[in-house]
């Protein structure tokens, strides 16, 4: 299944406000390109999470009457009953409930006397309801169109390396994708930092003060339970140093994933993805 990032919260939210807002006023409200937001909005709708329809205000086409019907169906017939009212244009909504009663639909009709014949003429005929309760909806503070997709907190992302431009880049790359960069520059800052921020991953080098201080510090992190399953990306020059043959490997080494320096932006974004979904 796919999942959205927080790049596609973004564009839904901007469209639940302005559905008629064209790809170039998405992209320059957030700041990305327009074919960026062109692609993401295609996979949205061809991944089921969007559709665009038109709201009709009921009460400027003359339904004046909305009402909510509670039902009680007989044993088996729920899905029966569900949908034939699913199937009457006078319903908006049809729910399948727990609790009391089995179903709630929201129906919209021009008066009482409308309401009336279709309790008596329709309602009435479906085969297979014990029992029906009405409440007449006297006010309506927030509609169906009006919910929003509601805001995440950017994951947090604690960088782990002495090399300030690479922590820099590393900022900027993942600042693009939303995502909160917090930086250590020695091993048992990272010990802190990890302790006070609780990162959802950890990016972490090898070569600091010591040779393999990234090593101490991961393996430190490991023995505490809180960061037993926080996802920590190693990315290092190390393999490729003239210290290669102290660095361990396999279980020795406790991470997720191992990157060699130097690591494209997108590999490091499709990766630091992969393993936040992991969680």
């Amino acid at each position: 299944m796919y999942q959205i990032d927080n790049l596609d919260r973004e564009i839904i939210r901007y469209l639940q406000m302005d559905g008629r807002a064209s790809n170039v006023d998405v992209a320059r409200a957030l700041g990305v390109a327009e074919a960026t937001v062109r692609k993401r909005l295609e996979r949205l709708i061809d991944e089921g999470i969007v559709a665009f329809s038109a709201c009709v205000e009921p009460k400027r086409v003359g339904l004046e009457t909305h009402t909510i019907l509670l039902i009680k169906a007989e044993v088996g017939q729920v899905e029966r009953v569900g949908r034939a009212l699913a199937a009457m244009p006078e319903a908006r909504c049809v729910h399948f409930l727990t609790g009391e009663y089995d179903l709630m639909a929201e129906v919209l009709l021009a008066n009482t006397a409308a309401l009336s014949r279709f309790l008596t003429e329709k309602i009435s005929l479906i085969p297979g309801i014990s029992r029906v309760s009405t409440s007449h909806v006297l006010a309506t503070f927030k509609e169906p169109h009006q919910w929003t997709l509601p805001e995440t907190v950017p994951p947090r992302i604690l960088v782990v390396d002495d090399d300030p431009d690479f922590v820099e880049i590393v900022r900027q790359v993942l600042k693009t994708e939303r995502m909160d960069v917090v930086s250590a520059a020695t091993a048992e800052d990272a010990l802190a930092r990890a302790r006070a921020m609780k990162p959802d991953l950890i990016i972490m080098d090898v070569m600091m003060k010591g040779i393999l201080d990234g090593v101490d510090a991961t393996r430190d992190l490991r023995q505490e339970p809180e960061f037993a399953d926080v996802p920590i990306l190693m990315i290092t020059s190390i393999p490729t140093s003239e210290h290669a043959a102290l660095f361990p490997t396999g279980e020795d080494l406790p991470i997720d994933q191992l990157l060699a320096k130097p690591v494209s932006p997108q590999r490091l974004v499709d990766e630091v993805r992969r393993l936040l979904k992991r969680r």
